[in-house]
């Protein structure tokens, strides 16, 4: 029987959590100030891009009329396979760590290279895991096929 998932810390919180460590951390310029509108401009896009994926993917849950709650699998209707999801078993996790960049680029940090590593860990290992778990209990082999035809990733 499947059961909420006992995640430490809901992953839209995490964000929120690796988005304002990089905000509080010792300001250690990434790049010089020549090229930070560069910088700020592929921050930019990659938000923007983050922002389109997490729409996307959104669009797909409602369309399939299935949780986007990763919480609580039980509540999990059908296994997504188009669309975005044809190209990243998880697009939205994906589209938290592009945000983070982005926002690591706009804080000209060099800690992006330690808070998105970070945080793609132990999202990883903390959400990511269990959910695929809990999918490959409730869809058997339709999700192992899934599994093996798309990334978790990209």
């Amino acid at each position: 029987m499947l059961a909420r998932l006992n995640t430490k810390i809901p992953p839209a919180l995490l964000l929120v959590f690796a988005g304002l460590l990089l905000a509080m951390l010792p300001n250690n310029n990434l790049v010089s100030e020549d090229r930070l509108w560069l910088t700020n401009v592929i921050a930019l896009l990659l938000g923007a891009l983050a922002l389109v994926i997490i729409v996307v993917a959104v669009i797909g849950f409602r369309r399939q009329q299935t949780t986007i709650d990763p919480r609580d699998p039980r509540q999990t209707t059908h296994l997504i396979n188009q669309g975005i999801f044809a190209y990243s078993r998880n697009p939205i996790y994906l589209a938290f760590v592009l945000l983070i960049i982005a926002f690591g680029l706009l804080m000209n940090s060099v800690w992006l290279f330690i808070v998105t590593p970070a945080f793609t860990a132990y999202l990883t290992l903390w959400q990511i895991i269990p959910e695929e778990q809990a999918l490959k209990q409730l869809f058997g082999k339709a999700y192992d096929d899934y599994s093996q035809q798309v990334r978790r990733w990209l």
